[in-house]
């Protein structure tokens, strides 16, 4: 509409030139270019105002459709510092107890370090094996062909250190005579791995598993694996 208004005007304005300039000589009547000057003046002014209480009007109701908008938004503001937030409480985590600890078995499955952390998170740590009683009762328990074990080589290779900082070969003496009873030179490595195991093929595997068969093994601490979070159930 704005486009069209100001096409007329300008065709208005170009007759108007052509009027004011025309020589005298080429016109018949003068007082009749003149009347014609005066009428061309006064459509061409009348429609400009037109034009311009148009350009107001749209201005007016996009600024009164502005002020609604923000008044909205201030509403909207409002009602949300106002609003109350009430955040779901999160299901306890079930915890199993077995001897002086409590258990609990993860439903999902992570990297090696994101389970640390959610152990710690929980006040736990991931799984220490103390004894073949505690590896026996995990082992029924867990749905998954393995879970990971707080166990790791990751700072120096073939130093398998617990999450609580101990070495494998101080921490589980009981391990290592359990092992190496009746056997012909007991390795130095202890604990329960998979013969052959741990061999850090690729030189990646640096984390340890416990396996439904109840041997354990190392693997890429990438990969993602079941985990169980401990906790002393004497606190």
């Amino acid at each position: 509409m704005d486009m069209i208004l100001l096409s007329q005007h300008a065709a208005m304005f170009s007759e108007f030139r052509k009027m004011n300039f025309t020589p005298t000589t080429e016109i018949c009547e003068p007082s009749i270019a003149l009347l014609n000057i005066e009428e061309l003046k006064s459509t061409f002014i009348a429609k400009f105002r037109t034009l311009e209480n148009y350009i107001d009007q749209k201005y007016e109701a996009s600024d009164r459709k502005m002020e609604g908008e923000i008044s909205r938004l201030d509403e909207e503001l409002s009602a949300m510092k106002n609003r109350q937030v009430v955040c779901p409480t999160p299901k306890p985590l079930q915890w199993e107890k077995s001897g002086d600890s409590y258990y609990y078995f993860s439903n999902t499955a992570e990297h090696w370090e994101e389970a640390k952390k959610l152990c710690a998170a929980a006040n736990s740590y991931l799984i220490i094996i103390n004894s073949r009683t505690e590896q026996d009762f995990v082992v029924q328990k867990i749905k998954q062909s393995s879970v990971w074990l707080g166990l790791s080589d990751t700072e120096v290779e073939r130093t398998w250190r617990w999450v609580d900082g101990s070495l494998l070969q101080e921490h589980n003496r009981a391990l290592y005579e359990d092992k190496g009873k009746g056997e012909k030179g007991a390795r130095d490595i202890v604990g329960y791995w998979r013969r052959g195991e741990p061999n850090n093929a690729g030189n990646v595997e640096n984390c340890a598993v416990l396996y439904k068969e109840k041997n354990w093994n190392d693997i890429p601490c990438d990969k993602n694996v079941h985990f169980v979070c401990e906790k002393s159930a004497l606190n």
